[in-house]
């Protein structure tokens, strides 16, 4: 039952295994919690950068239609405001990115309202 370590003269008995065995348990116990913290804090952040890249893609699309939008503009005679092309600008880019496009800011983009829009595609 009793053991002479390698080290010294100290003899080791079960007591004393059974002692360090309960500080090893203990400093797993420590270490699953920290592992359990770090996915936990690491599931936020994978959450909050789809988020992020959800938002960053509204944005390329918002930037790409504005672009079109200016160039819509430049090419206008001084008669006013044409808003049914830039309806049309927000259709394409709603059709061809339906998980990006946020209408309702798209049209806030170019200064129009999101009830004209959806008025103007229900005729």
């Amino acid at each position: 039952t009793k053991k002479k370590a390698e080290a010294g003269d100290r003899e080791y008995g079960l007591q004393d295994v059974a002692d360090k065995l309960e500080e090893l348990l203990a400093d797993v116990k420590v270490y699953e919690n920290r592992v359990r913290q770090l996915e936990k804090v690491t599931m936020e952040l994978t959450d909050r950068m789809k988020v992020l890249e959800k938002r960053s893609n509204e944005l390329v699309i918002e930037k790409e239609v504005l672009c079109k939008a200016r160039k819509i503009d430049r090419e206008r005679n001084a008669d006013g405001r044409n808003n049914t092309e830039l309806y049309q600008l927000i259709r394409e880019a709603a059709e061809a990115c339906p998980e990006y496009a946020n209408v309702t800011k798209l049209c806030e983009a170019l200064d129009v309202s999101a009830r004209g829009y959806y008025a103007y595609w229900k005729r």
